[in-house]
């Protein structure tokens, strides 16, 4: 759903009678596309930021898990 507050993309600075309707997150339709098919790319090469931030989001869920299971046995 479109903000009609925002006047211009987060990533390339293009203005809404450019590059059409914003998201929530500030990007246009353009930018949008571009940062998923970056964040599948990075994923699935093991390689980049997104991955990096994949991985640590996945080593501190597992650490929660590990630190709730201590507290029911414990």
């Amino acid at each position: 759903m479109p903000r009609a507050d925002y006047k211009t993309c987060k990533r390339c600075e293009r203005h809404v009678s450019q590059c059409g309707d914003l998201s929530w997150t500030r990007l246009c339709v353009k930018c949008a596309v571009a940062a998923i098919e970056a964040n599948n790319d990075q994923i699935s090469a093991k390689a980049g930021p997104y991955f990096e931030h994949q991985q640590r989001r996945q080593l501190m869920r597992a650490r929660q898990h590990l630190l709730a299971a201590e507290r029911q046995t414990g």
